[in-house]
Formats: structure tokens, C-alpha cells, sequence
């Protein structure tokens, strides 16, 4: 894949992966003297003027959260190829999902503290109208601590519904999130608020605590479907 071109701070060290909007490189910011997590609209994505607000709007919501178990959103900006970009900071660790791949179930005393944080990081959201939609194992980030307990951190806030005076920044009737964690009022396009978020939490805490998540199915559809019925 070829390269962005980026402001000339911005040294890029490593390609750390690509998601559903974009590609996230690790940097080296020749002001700050430090390194960071940068991610660009995917390729694909940049003729689409949808997709270049929807990662503004990631942007603008993960940047206006201040929390500990959040990650930072640092800077946001326009290369000069026009690609938007964000800085984000730079965290040591592996994504929640990799970790329950690799250690099996967790021990309900090692789940519990780590679930909390994220508890905490949704509170910080929600009293800023913002409900994330994508809460998974996926966008959980598990940070050594120099303790036993480590610190956990949520970010991928691709998809968040905005509110602001009570008016949400979101298309209404649109299925957005991942099934096999998605709440039943987002699998038939129903309005969602704060709960929404609080039932995918039940789906990754499921699965933290048994290794697998509470349903599978041979489909997206199978698996809205027993999201909807519970079964």
C-alpha cells in the first residue's frame, strides 16, 4: 500500500494494521519527541464524502473525551493529497479479543476490574451524548501497568451517535455496529441511547468470561435474530 503523504513531523515507523475506516500507522513526531498512533482514511474509502465525515465525526467525539480509559485523540488534519488523518496516542498492548484468543476464559476476579474500566469510560461518553455502537473485544485495548491489574482502554469511535441538545447527529433507521455484539433495537434499526452500549458490554463481559460471545450464527441475519429474540 502506498504511503500518505504527511506533514513533515510526522515520521512513519510501522504499519500497525487496517479497520473498517482506515489504516493506522506508528509515527514519530519530530516536535514532540514521541511516538504516536496516526490512522487515515482507508484508500477505498476517499472519494466518498460519507466516509470523510464519518472519520471526522470519530474525530471530533473520541477528541472531546478526557478519560483515563479512553484513548487520546491527539490532532486531526488534511494531508496535503487531501487525506484526513487522525493523531492518536500510542499504546502498548493487545486488543481484548487477542487476548481472550490467547489466554482462553478469564478468572471472573481478573474480568471484573478490567469490565469496570471500560464501565467507566462509557460513563464519560454517555454524559457527553455520545453512545459508541461498536463496543467489542475488538475496540478494547489492555495496557500493561507496572501493576498485576492492567489499564484498559476503549477507542474506534467510527460509528458513535452524537447528541447535542438533544438532537442526534445520526441517520435514523440505520443498522450500524457488529452483530455478534449488537444490541436488538440496533439489529432492527430502532432508536438507540445509552443502553445500547450497556447490552454490547453484557456480549463482551459473556465473553470474557467464557471465551465465546453469547450468540453465533451462520449469518449477520441469524445473528440479529437471536439478538432480537434473545435466544
Amino acid at each position: 500500500m502506498v504511503e500518505p503523504t504527511l506533514p513533515d513531523r510526522y515520521k512513519i515507523l510501522d504499519e500497525l494494521g487496517a479497520g473498517g475506516m482506515g489504516t493506522v500507522y506508528k509515527v514519530f513526531d519530530s516536535i514532540l519527541d514521541k511516538v504516536f498512533a496516526l490512522k487515515v482514511l482507508r484508500f477505498d474509502a476517499r472519494s466518498s464524502p460519507n466516509e470523510a465525515l464519518r472519520f471526522q465525526k470519530e474525530a471530533k467525539a473520541a477528541g472531546n473525551l478526557v478519560h483515563k480509559n479512553i484513548m487520546k485523540v491527539i490532532d486531526f488534519g488534511v494531508t496535503s493529497d487531501e487525506i484526513p488523518y487522525m493523531v492518536l496516542e500510542f499504546l502498548e498492548g493487545q486488543t481484548l479479543k487477542d487476548l481472550i484468543l490467547e489466554q482462553g476464559p478469564l478468572p471472573i476476579d481478573r474480568a471484573i476490574p478490567m469490565i469496570s474500566q471500560i464501565v467507566e469510560a462509557l460513563e464519560c461518553a454517555h454524559s457527553q451524548g455520545v453512545v459508541h455502537r461498536d463496543l467489542k473485544s475488538h475496540n478494547i485495548m489492555v495496557c500493561e501497568s507496572g501493576t498485576d491489574q492492567p489499564i484498559v482502554k476503549l477507542y474506534d469511535f467510527g460509528i458513535a451517535q452524537i447528541s447535542i441538545n438533544n438532537m442526534t447527529l445520526t441517520a435514523p433507521n440505520a443498522i450500524v455496529g457488529t452483530p455478534v455484539y449488537m444490541s436488538p433495537e440496533q439489529a432492527q434499526g430502532g432508536k438507540v441511547d445509552h443502553r445500547t452500549d450497556i447490552y454490547s458490554l453484557g456480549c463482551v463481559l459473556f465473553e470474557m468470561l467464557t471465551g465465546e460471545p453469547p450468540f453465533k450464527g451462520e449469518s449477520s441475519l441469524e445473528l440479529l435474530d437471536q439478538h432480537g429474540k434473545g435466544t
